[in-house]
């Protein structure tokens, strides 16, 4: 990925926690609900540690806590 591309992806992540939120007439009005599976800052983590690191997905996924 070149520069402009991953200054992309990194303003999508900033949006990522809207993305998650629930939209329709029940939500109108209320406090800003998300999705029961939506995790937003937890793919937002993924995606800077694969950026930064160079990390594959798989590597990703195969990894642990501890191994940070």
């Amino acid at each position: 990925m070149n520069a402009a591309q991953v200054r992309t992806v990194k303003n999508v992540l900033d949006r990522l926690e809207s993305f998650h939120q629930l939209t329709g007439r029940r939500q109108r009005g209320g406090p800003a609900a998300t999705h029961r599976h939506a995790r937003p800052l937890r793919d937002r983590a993924i995606v800077h540690t694969m950026l930064g690191t160079g990390l594959r997905r798989a590597e990703i996924a195969a990894g642990y806590v501890e191994d940070l």
